[in-house]
């Protein structure tokens, strides 16, 4: 294929849910394709605050999945949410019930939020002017569970991982000058 996966290595359901994709083509940017800033690694996200997530996930709930078409699309969908405090207990039900730490954060799903099959898209938010990329869909399963907020891999605390992963990988992707 032409790219790889690279995984935490310490990566589980409710834990360390992140993952890069190196690509060994380059992509061709344009009105609809383009960079998503990193955060700064000071930036942190509270409740209440304004984000919009994406994805390509089921879009119908509650009937047999019979027609591919119909429960995923073919276009990447995005809905303006909000983010919820770490203590409500909506937050805490989407984790399993456990305490929720700084490497996740929640979002509202009522009455729209991320889906199966949104699990790694963005949570993007506008931060100094720029479009930020706060979070990762994570343990998209909940909303099978009637759970009322999605959980999040919270990007600023992987920031460490994500330049460390990318420093000892590129000179895979560099081509010989």
């Amino acid at each position: 294929p032409n790219y790889s996966i690279l995984e935490h290595e310490n990566k589980t359901i409710y834990k360390n849910d992140i993952a890069l994709v190196q690509v060994t083509n380059n992509i061709s940017f344009n009105e609809n394709v383009t960079a998503i800033c990193l955060p700064e690694s000071q930036f942190s996200i509270n409740g209440s605050e304004n984000v919009v997530i994406s994805g390509w996930g089921l879009i119908e709930l509650n009937k047999p999945i019979d027609d591919f078409d119909l429960f995923f699309g073919y276009d990447s969908r995005r809905a303006d949410i909000q983010t919820i405090a770490k203590n409500d207990s909506r937050c805490i039900k989407s984790n399993n019930g456990t305490e929720i730490d700084d490497t996740v954060f929640c979002t509202d799903s009522q009455p729209k939020g991320s889906h199966v099959g949104d699990g790694g898209g963005p949570v993007s938010i506008e931060h100094s002017g720029k479009c930020v990329l706060a979070g990762l869909i994570s343990n998209e399963e909940y909303r099978e569970k009637d759970f009322q907020s999605g959980l999040n891999v919270n990007i600023v605390h992987f920031l460490e991982w994500i330049h460390e992963t990318i420093r000892t990988t590129a000179h895979d992707c560099v081509a010989a000058s």
